[in-house]
């Protein structure tokens, strides 16, 4: 699916908000062992055998945090979960790698003068970490911490813009790469157009979820017409 903004300018992107696990960097491995050793750590056991898959995609730590520690009949450890595994995000997991065009297409946006922000419910510092570690060229991170409601809350998609100094009227030109439910919900609550990224989702469950364009990964993106600014 390529983009028609050539032919119809007046659908051309004005500024990018891209998702970061799963869209940018590949840091399901990274995520998973800090959740394994906070859960041991913490809770005292192993995650339950259905996380990650039914509870982890594109939810906020905070909410993650929530929901095992309830599982372990330990609400009370959610804050001390969320922090432990934090803290071992940042000092005892690998870097995680780029996907597959992620740097390329980045590259050609800023080489396009065309404004990109990350927009993401993971943990702040562990996004501005990973993006100097890979220096990733964005003019702005968003993370866990800068809303007060996270995905599928349109807080901060509509923060992300705001930063951008994207004004409202062209966040119908404002579009968000996305790979999961919750972000795609975000970002259409938003108001803003969406790009799925096939990482975990086929791409008719990306555009009934409400993507207007899907793409296999990000090097197919790198390709399209992106106006210069």
């Amino acid at each position: 699916m390529t983009p028609t903004w050539s032919r119809h300018p007046e659908q051309a992107p004005v500024a990018a908000l891209f998702d970061f696990d799963g869209v940018l960097v590949d840091s399901h491995q990274a995520h998973q062992q800090a959740w394994q050793q906070a859960c041991r750590e913490i809770l005292g056991r192993e995650p339950p055998p259905s996380f990650p898959a039914e509870h982890d995609s594109g939810a906020s730590s905070d909410n993650v945090a929530g929901w095992l520690a309830h599982q372990a009949g330990s609400d009370h450890l959610a804050e001390d979960l969320a922090a432990r595994k934090l803290w071992l995000l940042l000092h005892a997991a690998s870097t995680p790698t780029p996907l597959p065009g992620a740097i390329g297409l980045l590259t050609r946006l800023h080489d396009h003068h065309l404004p990109c922000a990350i927009v993401s419910n993971a943990p702040r510092n562990f996004v501005r970490h990973t993006v100097r570690a890979l220096a990733l060229p964005v003019d702005c991170i968003i993370g866990l911490e800068d809303s007060p409601r996270p995905k599928p809350a349109p807080d901060p998609y509509l923060l992300g813009a705001d930063r951008l100094g994207i004004a409202s009227e062209d966040h119908p030109r404002t579009w968000v790469v996305e790979d999961s439910l919750l972000g795609i919900a975000a970002a259409v609550a938003a108001g803003m157009p969406v790009i799925g990224v096939q990482t975990s989702l086929s791409q008719p469950q990306l555009l009934s979820a409400g993507a207007t364009l899907c793409c296999p990964d990000l090097r197919t993106a790198i390709d399209w017409p992106w106006p210069r600014r």
